[in-house]
């Protein structure tokens, strides 16, 4: 799996998406790596999103775990008001 930090590339938060489309792509084209972990725009690179390249020889290997069971606090559904 490739890492990229929102450090590492300026502008990919931008509106026009130019800089991480222009990334993605090449990693795509490239094939460097099965699995790419980029930073999350929905929380300003705080959490990361992993893209999966089906193109790349080792994608058929990639597997997944179970899912994990969420404990929700309460106070998240709270309205106020």
């Amino acid at each position: 799996m490739e890492r990229v930090a929102a450090s590492d590339l300026t502008g990919w938060d931008n509106p026009s998406q130019k800089v991480s489309k222009d990334f993605g792509d090449r990693w795509l084209d490239e094939a460097r790596s099965a699995a790419l972990m980029v930073p999350s725009l929905v929380t300003g690179g705080r959490e990361s999103n992993v893209l999966l390249n089906p193109a790349h020889e080792e994608f058929a290997s990639i597997t997944h775990s179970n899912p994990e069971t969420v404990m929700w606090d309460e106070r998240l559904f709270q309205r106020s008001g």
